[in-house]
């Protein structure tokens, strides 16, 4: 099911190439200027991407008196994120065992998000913060540029592939011009900045191209449409500087393992189940190199862990995986989530974790309320909201057969919605046409709950058996996943 990634097109993630580093907690304190204890939003979050994982990690903290707030983030790398509150977004550099210090005057994160950039008005200090003054003052100065080549993204998508290609190739030329006429404007930059920015534009060129193949994956493209994907090296020192980096490697992964597994004689010996995955982890091996390898073999044997059949089939394969990847962080990542290592044997108690939390109690209850009126029962979380598109696929085309399913079983289907108007919402849930439990989350109990299961991107959906234990987060619904709970 594809999902709505949140923060899509704009940097993010500056995580490292190369060796694994000791992961250490960097402390984002600040102050929201003109913050009311009455605002509906009492809390900030850090979105920090994981490349190894292939997502987003959320950390969140409340806001406190006069404005202020302390987060505490994991990081292992340098890299960028996002520091986030209400609507808005402000990008951060960080290194481990920073410590930074905004200020930022609560207006600025005002209105829908893209109104209002928060960067014009927030002030940095502590650790780098020259660096994170001058990507702040470089996203405010692209923004007009990028708004606008993106504010009609939806009809550019039904140019021909040549003509659409072009225009790719124009913004890029465009993005450097105004690049260098800020660097001219700057009079001196860092090393570092210009390597950011650079790779920033680069892989939001590379990016844009797949997400175009993959919107019209059933046309015939010629080979040298691709030509950009040799001109764009995966495994440069210091490449995933930029979050289009991310964003470029992941579509790029799915990219390979599609055109792969349609070629000839693959799609059969896939059919058949033939030693696939054997000779799947051989084409990687054969293509990539380095750094870039090991992502592609982690996030293959990742992506296989969350569906029972895959798994099986690539369970047999995982000494080769350890073989082939010697990066720490990509190692234990696969040993987690195949059960290898004792972390795994004991998964953390999420429900037990919302009772620890420092938030208020009217935020912390709402969902040990739901789970304690349906105790006993088989409980399936859907977080959406009214504007998400592969949302409101699932709800209108997946969820009445699949719902339908369980009419005889003690199986209750809750759907959370967030950042919804109150009278779209109501309008849409009449017109679904299956039984489910329906509520509208305030901004502050959708914050806590993002924060507990992780959600980088809706839809998002969590099973919970009949004891309420948390069964699997960002599960992918199966009716064998839930008659399994049924037993």
């Amino acid at each position: 099911m594809k999902k709505s990634i949140l923060l899509f097109f704009l940097s993010a993630s500056l995580i490292g190439i190369g060796n694994c580093q000791t992961q250490d907690s960097v402390t984002i304190a600040g102050k929201i200027d003109g913050h009311s204890k009455f605002s509906e939003h009492q809390f900030v979050k850090a979105a920090v991407d994981d490349i190894v994982a292939g997502d987003q990690i959320m950390f969140m903290s409340p806001v406190r008196e006069e404005g202020r707030f302390n987060l505490k983030i994991s990081l292992d790398a340098p890299q960028t994120f996002y520091f986030v509150y209400a609507n808005q977004h402000v990008t951060v550099f960080a290194q481990p065992g920073d410590s930074l210090f905004l200020t930022f005057p609560a207006f600025a994160f005002e209105g829908e998000s893209g109104d209002t950039l928060a960067e014009d008005f927030t002030i940095f200090s502590g650790d780098n913060r020259e660096l994170n003054s001058l990507i702040s003052n470089y996203i405010a100065y692209k923004f007009p540029v990028q708004h606008e080549f993106y504010s009609s993204f939806k009809e550019k998508n039904e140019l021909q592939k040549e003509e659409y290609k072009v225009l790719f190739q124009d913004y890029r030329e465009a993005r450097y011009q105004l690049l260098q006429k800020f660097i001219a404007e700057k009079k001196e930059v860092p090393d570092r900045f210009r390597q950011w920015a650079t790779f920033e534009i680069d892989y939001e060129y590379g990016n844009g191209l797949l997400l175009y193949w993959f919107q019209h994956i059933r046309d015939t493209f010629p080979d040298n449409w691709f030509d950009f994907i040799k001109k764009l090296p995966l495994d440069p020192p210091g490449a995933s500087m930029s979050g289009t980096y991310k964003s470029y490697f992941h579509h790029l992964g799915m990219f390979r393992n599609r055109r792969f597994s349609s070629a000839e004689p693959v799609a059969s010996m896939r059919k058949n189940k033939e030693n696939y995955t054997g000779v799947l982890i051989d084409s990687i091996v054969q293509h990539s190199n380095g750094y870039a390898r090991e992502l592609f073999l982690t996030h293959m044997f990742g992506s296989a862990a969350g569906h029972p059949a895959s798994r099986e089939s690539h369970v047999p394969f995982l000494p080769r995986f350890f073989e082939e990847v010697r990066d720490e962080r990509c190692r234990a990542h696969i040993q987690r989530i195949y059960g290898l290592s004792e972390e795994a044997a004991i998964p953390e108690n999420l429900l037990e974790k919302l009772k620890r939390l420092e938030v208020p109690d009217s935020t912390r209850e709402v969902l040990p309320l739901l789970l304690e009126k349906h105790k006993g029962k088989v409980v399936v979380l859907d977080f959406w909201a009214t504007w998400c598109g592969p949302c409101l696929g699932e709800l209108k085309m997946f969820y009445p057969e699949f719902v339908a399913k369980f009419k005889q079983d003690d199986v209750v289907f809750i759907f959370l919605a967030n950042t919804s108007p109150k009278d779209t919402w109501q309008r849409m849930v009449s017109e679904f046409q299956f039984e489910g439990e329906h509520h509208l989350l305030t901004n502050s109990q959708y914050a806590v709950l993002q924060g507990l299961f992780q959600i980088s991107g809706i839809p998002h959906h969590v099973l919970i058996g009949k004891n309420g234990e948390v069964v699997e987060n960002k599960a992918s619904l199966s009716e064998e996943s839930i008659r399994k709970l049924l037993e």
